[in-house]
């Protein structure tokens, strides 16, 4: 930078004693980075004034101040800090002469609370509009009257930056301040695409800058052309900077800390271009990860406040999860560019929290969309998976992922081929179909109240399971694209996707950018790997399974539940937990490996006479059976009834009274406690409907059966028209029978 940009930059250094440079290797972690963030807040904090202020001196207090409030508040912390709301008190009393300081001031308040701000905001913003030189740039901005015509970009930049975010709460930027400035950014370019400081060679900084302002200023690298999907129109002036970035990438990523402060603060303009354009890769790098491994592996920035804060707003990016991973499949994967961008913004801002998306393939050691709450694909023409992206896939779903596909242009192919994949290929042995979903299902309401005529979806499904697998039957993806000119349509397009994604966000947390993805074993992923087989002795491997016996009805409804029922145990340290839910003949000796044993399912749960003969056994040496009626099935239900008395020779089961513990421990329940659903209501009223049980010889319940659905809501998958209790109210009661069960506690079953 030139001389005179130093003279401002400069003033804002000051020394950070005590932050040693990390020495030595390292593996990049979300502990590392998380550690690294709260290191830096804590060394800021131990910075601040007894005003509320930060500064090096007497000088620049308003410009350091706001650069560290917006670089807290990037990383997720408000005016609930001490040390935040005395910066914040401070910003609110003090304003400065100077493009850079106001420029923060704006992008800090609005980071925060830009609203409950606006007139401290609005000072700012007009101080901006008034300090504009003729050419269209900004100056320092005290200097209009001494240098009316000087401007350069790196003080323009934060001016832009400061008017963008005062745009964002609602205050207008003038056209005409738009056009100057766009016409700044065009005279001053170079041929080669970059810009410099003023004049001269073009720099990595300031290239990065001009590209940053002109997306803020409205400009886009290129535009999607309506009614051609995949066709785009290129920004000329925008290409060249970006092809110049492309270009020194590397080299920069390489090499910005050995740059000092300036290498910090091209680092965050760089970012900037990168958020601000979509772009998940420059120079064939992942360029955050890329900045993160240099930043902490090099320690230089530590000694100054403004390199600290540079890399405190770099790092911050990490606080915006992964809430979608659009899926890059073996085909024409993405047409429409910007969709996912898009979607996730749109939702963003809808719940006004950062959120962040990725691209990646299934199956590889680069991809990680375990990250998401939601994998997207959408395309043209035949879509395909390979056995690996299918196996990725399984322990997704089975982690609780959801999946959204939508064809692109309403191609026939890509719908029908991907229906036909995930129906007959996910899950081999045990084909699904994809249905309509009911007019109740939560993700008709999971963010706007939508009709299934406004949000035309199907669900992959297998009897009763959970919907993790959606099918669109219209298209969002152009729309979101940006390229449906029709408002109508652009309109229902993102409400239908931002349910879509609210669904899964509440369904499955997205991960942090670094974070070690296990998936667990217990639940679906058990279930779909038919590698356990009957007799295999899988059991043994842990040291409380639970135990899902499979009989010849749909015994593998559900699949999910357990998951989501040992979450809500963790609440509660005095109730057990099982490390895995396996399903286990009940011919075989595995049976006995299982506290306890689950029966549930659709249709007629036939079993053998050496399987009945292995339940009794079961039962007398201490195992305990829980029955369920998965959406009260009626077929299930009357078997049931009939296999009760022969696994306790003959005699009826007992209906478990209103005064039972069941009732009361550890969680107490009532009919007028109980959340249930519209079919509950007409079946049973406002009464609690009776639940059955079977007691060992020592008087303490071994088996209950439930005649209703308990298990469909843990699922997420529980509909209006089925008679079951809701997820809170299913779990509690859930949480008491298995305490009742395991009193004393067994954790082995005598053969």
């Amino acid at each position: 930078m030139k001389k005179i940009m130093w003279k401002v930059i400069l003033g804002f250094t000051a020394v950070l004693l005590g932050m040693a440079p990390l020495m030595g290797q390292f593996v990049l972690s979300q502990e590392v980075v998380d550690g690294e963030v709260k290191n830096i807040v804590a060394q800021l904090k131990k910075m601040q004034s007894w005003d509320g202020s930060f500064n090096y001196g007497t000088q620049y207090k308003v410009g350091t101040t706001a650069l560290v409030i917006y670089a807290m508040a990037s990383a997720g912390y408000d005016e609930t800090d001490k040390t935040v709301a005395d910066g914040v008190a401070y910003l609110q009393k003090n304003q400065s002469k100077s493009t850079y300081e106001e420029g923060l001031v704006i992008c800090a308040l609005q980071r925060l609370a830009g609203d409950k701000y606006k007139a401290r905001i609005r000072k700012a913003y007009q101080y901006l509009l008034a300090t504009q030189v003729p050419i269209g740039g900004w100056g320092y901005g005290d200097n209009i009257k001494l240098q009316p015509d000087y401007a350069d970009e790196s003080c323009s930049q934060y001016a832009i930056m400061g008017l963008a975010a005062a745009k964002d709460i609602g205050l207008a930027l003038p056209q005409r301040t738009v056009t100057e400035a766009l016409g700044f950014y065009g005279k001053r370019q170079n041929a080669d695409g970059g810009w410099p400081y003023v004049q001269g060679n073009s720099t990595f900084s300031m290239t990065s800058a001009g590209l940053a302002s002109l997306r803020l200023l409205g400009e886009t690298l290129e535009l999607p052309v309506p009614g051609r999907c995949g066709s785009y129109r290129m920004n000329p002036k925008m290409q060249q900077a970006y092809k110049w970035l492309t270009r020194n990438t590397r080299g920069f990523l390489n090499s910005f800390h050995q740059r000092g402060m300036n290498g910090y603060y091209a680092l965050y303009a760089f970012e900037r271009v990168c958020i601000l354009n979509g772009l998940k890769e420059m120079g064939g790098m992942d360029w955050y990860r890329e900045g993160c491994v240099n930043i902490i592996r090099n320690g230089n920035w530590r000694t100054d406040i403004i390199s600290t804060c540079f890399v405190l707003l770099f790092i911050a990016r990490n606080s915006a999860p992964y809430a979608v991973t659009k899926w890059k499949w073996n085909g024409r994967w993405n047409p429409d560019k910007y969709d996912a961008a898009n979607w996730t913004k749109h939702v963003s801002e809808l719940l006004k929290k950062p959120l962040d998306y990725q691209i990646a393939e299934l199956g590889t050691p680069d991809g990680n969309p375990g990250l998401s709450s939601m994998i997207y694909v959408t395309g043209h023409g035949r879509f395909t998976a390979t056995e690996r992206e299918l196996a990725e896939l399984k322990k997704y779903i089975g982690d609780g992922g959801i999946v959204v596909a939508e064809a692109c242009c309403s191609d026939k192919t890509f719908y029908n081929s991907f229906a036909s994949v995930m129906e007959k290929g996910l899950d081999p042995g045990n084909p699904r179909k994809f249905v309509s979903l009911h007019p109740a299902h939560p993700l008709f309401s999971s963010y706007y109240r939508l009709s299934p005529d406004q949000l035309k979806v199907k669900a992959l499904k297998r009897g009763c399971g959970a919907s993790q697998v959606f099918l669109l039957s219209q298209e969002i993806s152009c729309a979101l694209n940006g390229d449906q000119a029709d408002p109508v349509k652009r309109r229902e397009a993102f409400q239908a996707a931002a349910n879509l994604m609210v669904y899964a966000l509440n369904k499955r947390k997205p991960k942090a950018k670094f974070e070690k993805i296990n998936y667990s074993a217990l639940g679906v992923d058990a279930l779909l790997n038919r590698q356990v087989k009957a007799g295999s002795g899988a059991v043994y491997q842990y040291q409380a399974p639970l135990g899902r016996v499979r009989h010849g009805g749909t015994w593998d409804t559900d699949p999910g539940f357990s998951k989501r029922l040992m979450q809500t145990f963790s609440d509660n340290p005095d109730l057990p937990v099982f490390d895995a839910e396996l399903p286990v003949d009940p011919e075989s000796d595995d049976i006995f490996a299982c506290p306890v044993l689950l029966m549930t399912g659709h249709g007629s749960p036939s079993l053998s006479p050496k399987a009945v003969s292995n339940l009794k056994r079961y039962l007398a040496n201490g195992g305990r059976i829980i029955i369920e009626a998965c959406c009260a099935d009626v077929i299930f239900n009357d078997a049931i009834q009939n296999l009760l008395p022969v696994l306790d020779n003959g005699r009826k089961p007992q209906i478990v009274r209103a005064d039972d513990p069941i009732y009361r421990t550890p969680y107490p329940l009532t009919p007028s406690t109980l959340e249930t659903t519209q079919a509950w209501k007409m079946n049973f009223g406002s009464a609690m409907p009776a639940i059955y049980g079977i007691r060992g010889a020592d008087g303490a319940w071994n088996l209950i059966y439930f005649p209703y659905d308990v298990s469909c809501a843990l699922d997420g998958d529980l509909e209006e028209n089925i008679p079951a209790l809701k997820e809170k109210s299913a779990a509690k009661l859930l949480a008491n029978v298995i305490a009742a069960l395991m009193t004393p506690p067994e954790t082995e079953v005598r053969q």
